[in-house]
């Protein structure tokens, strides 16, 4: 079924698939595909030949590790930031580079506005939030902080607020909110162990982790995103935990899972892919990617989970996933 929505969505939008099958080996991706295409101008069937992976774009520009990475919410425009000091904006249909935003250093943020228009990035080494005109690719406005390095950014999907988590230089690290309009901001956690902000669909809840390094546990906690509102622990997960994204119905999350190695001889920690239903008890679904992998997020439709790490051979890849099903569609 994923490979047939695939074909379907290379082709032509009028194009009716009436039957597919491989062309040499039956693997996703790995093979070149005979569609069957009827054609109702000459009263005849017409057989294709597709290659799926000749079709999807390869983002090419960063110079050192991609950290975020995150679609626009209309699906148009792929952002993405590296150790490299850049942000670099996609055309996600082509793979375009349509445009490079410098950095004093590596972008450990981003965040589009709720039409797309702009974008909020974070970098290490400074206190200010840059907001960019994403078609001008131009600089707006720069909102600076209280003292320390900004972490994790996330926008309410009415774009009025923005989350932050901030690494003061004492060590601790919370979250502040951030008015768009007003370039204020107001303290929304304290302690100095929470991270992570993510907004739910709608709005009105905002998600973050409270993190305990002398137990290594990390709780997941909500409050509403209004001023005053009462914050709830939903449950503990072992492991450090960091939120990355949240399925379209706010459902499901993703989020990165570390955690001590295991085994006999073993040392380090394993990097896990988590997803989490917020309706049941359960523990994350955790999903191997790699001893390492930088980031994942949901697609717009909430179909697809794309994930970026090293391969066994230590290339850099990006693996495509139902998310539903957690099954291997594809690697890039």
């Amino acid at each position: 079924y994923a490979v047939e929505a695939l074909l379907r969505a290379a082709l032509p939008p009028e194009t009716q698939v009436i039957a597919f099958d491989a062309v040499g080996p039956a693997v996703p991706l790995r093979a070149r595909y005979r569609v069957l295409v009827p054609r109702c101008s000459d009263d005849t069937v017409r057989v294709w030949e597709v290659d799926p992976e000749a079709m999807l774009p390869v983002l090419s520009g960063h110079r050192d590790k991609i950290y975020p990475m995150v679609f626009s919410p209309d699906g148009r425009w792929i952002a993405s930031g590296g150790w490299d000091r850049k942000a670099r904006l996609w055309d996600a249909a082509t793979g375009e580079l349509c445009a490079t935003l410098s950095h004093n250093n590596t972008v450990h943020g981003l965040a589009f506005g709720p039409d797309g228009s702009w974008l909020v990035t974070a970098n290490t080494g400074d206190n200010r939030l840059r907001f960019w005109d994403v078609v001008a690719a131009r600089l707006r406005k720069e909102i600076e902080l209280p003292a320390g390095t900004l972490r994790s950014v996330t926008a309410r999907p009415d774009g009025r607020r923005v989350a932050v988590s901030i690494l003061e230089p004492s060590g601790t690290r919370d979250i502040r909110l951030i008015d768009t309009e007003r370039g204020t901001s107001t303290k929304l956690t304290f302690g100095g162990i929470n991270r992570t902000p993510l907004w739910s669909r709608d709005g009105r809840t905002i998600y973050y982790i409270v993190y305990d390094p002398a137990k290594n546990v990390s709780a997941l906690w909500s409050r509403p995103s209004t001023p005053g509102g009462t914050p709830q622990q939903l449950r503990e997960i072992p492991g450090q935990i960091y939120l990355e994204d949240i399925s379209p119905d706010s459902s499901t999350m993703v989020m990165q899972v570390v955690s001590a190695a295991s085994g006999p001889g073993t040392t380090g920690e394993n990097t896990k892919v988590g997803r989490l239903s917020l309706a049941t008890p359960a523990a994350p679904d955790a999903l191997r990617v790699s001893d390492t992998y930088w980031w994942s997020t949901v697609s717009p439709d909430g179909r697809w989970l794309a994930h970026a790490g090293p391969d066994a051979n230590g290339r850099i890849e990006i693996f495509v996933q139902s998310f539903a099903t957690m099954e291997r569609i594809a690697q890039v």
